[in-house]
């Protein structure tokens, strides 16, 4: 199988990472404080685009280089791996999709990252928006995602586990499969396509 991965999300707990530098950006610029940490990127703050865009040069790179993956990732992915999947990394990272300098910069330390925590995968694809269009030209049988946008959108098309967080708890339909862990993912994938 083709299985598409998201990183943000998915392979890395942004989530959690977001909201504690976010908090700290917010009381060193005398900023308003989370309005809704439930929400997905800017929505959790009564922000605007601009704060955030300045959040973001401040703190992004930092993020990219020094977040830890999600426990067992690595390993996981190395077993799906061996297995004979194919393992297709998709993000919407930006401005990775863009080629510019801020681009390949966003790219290389994607890359860098990816070797640093020995992750093992095929490809790695940066996307525009909407995802799904760039998700759907790699022909995956499985997307792996968090963003609720991007899964509404795929399940049209193919199945998708939907990367447990606090910004998609809302998000139900009978064709997501949620999971918890990394090897909850495991479980339920053999579950669902190896009859295991």
């Amino acid at each position: 199988m083709r299985i598409g991965f998201d990183i943000d999300g998915c392979m890395t707990d942004d989530d959690e990472y977001r909201l504690a530098y976010m908090s700290k950006y917010a009381y060193e610029n005398g900023l308003d404080i989370l309005d809704d940490p439930c929400g997905y990127e800017h929505k959790a703050s009564f922000w605007d685009r601009e704060t955030e865009r300045e959040y973001r040069k401040v703190y992004h790179e930092n993020y990219m280089r020094n977040v830890s993956l999600r426990y067992h990732c690595a390993e996981i992915l190395k077993k799906l791996h061996e297995e004979g999947h194919q393992i297709i990394l998709i993000t919407g990272r930006y401005p990775g999709f863009y080629d510019s300098e801020e681009g390949k910069k966003v790219r290389d330390i994607t890359a860098e990252w990816l070797k640093k925590n020995e992750v093992v995968y095929d490809k790695l694809v940066f996307t525009g928006f909407p995802k799904v269009e760039y998700i759907r030209k790699e022909n995956v049988d499985l997307m792996v995602e968090d963003y609720d946008g991007t899964i509404l959108d795929c399940i049209r098309y193919f199945p998708v586990f939907c990367y447990d967080n606090r910004y998609n708890r809302d998000l139900a339909d009978e064709r997501i499969t949620r999971v918890y862990s990394w090897y909850d993912l495991y479980r339920k994938f053999h579950r669902q396509f190896s009859g295991d």
